[in-house]
């Protein structure tokens, strides 16, 4: 017999992006979501304050989070119904790993910014699990440190530590004591004192 949340959740997915009891909408750019307003609530006191308040949000039924990338805001919507994403590689030009670790990040953002605990805590965990055994050169890791130090409130808990612990471990700043990671360092305080600590 299944379990009562593992069924909830279920039910959860079977509205993604359906029209069926929609009452809400998010949008990005030219695209739009159908989404449904409890289940904004059930995940984000801002989203909440969004639907249900005398918000321009809440009177036009539109919640416009053009300001994100829309491949983020597709990611966002999912991970609602889904209580789950994946990450897709939308710059194949660039180092999967680095380009990984720089969308959890992202992600870590967006659910900082609108107060969503478990997306944080997801993204928190794919970042760790995208690196972790991973040995990336001076470039992809400050390419990692400087997106992860921009927002300091939505990594500082584990992605900056997990960054870090990798660059001690592959001893980024001997081999390469005039390069990216370095560059990162003297652009960033709390970077620089996060790596000599």
């Amino acid at each position: 017999m299944k379990d009562t949340k593992a069924d909830l959740c279920d039910q959860f997915k079977s509205y993604y992006n359906s029209e069926v009891f929609s009452d809400f909408t998010i949008k990005c750019g030219d695209r739009k979501w159908k989404v449904h307003k409890f289940v904004l609530a059930v995940h984000s006191d801002v989203f909440k304050r969004c639907c249900h308040s005398t918000t321009k949000e809440s009177s036009e039924g539109v919640l416009d989070l053009s300001k994100h990338d829309e491949l983020k805001v597709e990611t966002l919507v999912h991970y609602l119904y889904h209580f789950n994403y994946d990450y897709a590689n939308p710059e194949p030009e660039l180092d999967i790993h680095v380009d990984q670790g720089c969308f959890h990040i992202d992600m870590a953002v967006i659910a900082d910014r609108y107060f969503i605990a478990g997306l944080n805590n997801l993204a928190n965990r794919k970042f760790r699990r995208s690196i972790i055994n991973t040995v990336l050169d001076d470039a992809g890791l400050a390419m990692l440190a400087t997106t992860a130090y921009e927002i300091p409130q939505a990594t500082e808990k584990h992605i900056r530590g997990v960054l870090v612990g990798n660059i001690v471990k592959a001893r980024i700043l001997e081999s390469s004591p005039a390069g990216e990671v370095a560059k990162a360092m003297r652009n960033n305080g709390d970077f620089a004192l996060d790596v000599a600590l």
